[in-house]
């Protein structure tokens, strides 16, 4: 039995990480007023606003 030499490859993926031809890549983000005027997502959370990234607390 032969030592293994490191680095040793044991697994490769079929695409490249960064592969933006994959369907999930080819798009950017959403912009905020497209989340909130067409999907109504203006309540989210109650512990974290993602728009601003502050942390809400009880009395806000």
């Amino acid at each position: 039995m032969s030592n293994a030499l490191f680095p040793l490859t044991i697994f490769t993926t079929k695409l490249r990480f960064n592969d933006f031809s994959t369907d999930d890549m080819r798009y950017g983000d959403i912009p905020e007023d497209r989340l909130r005027r067409e999907f109504r997502l203006n309540n989210i959370s109650n512990v974290v606003d993602p728009y601003t990234l502050t942390r809400l607390t009880a009395f806000d």
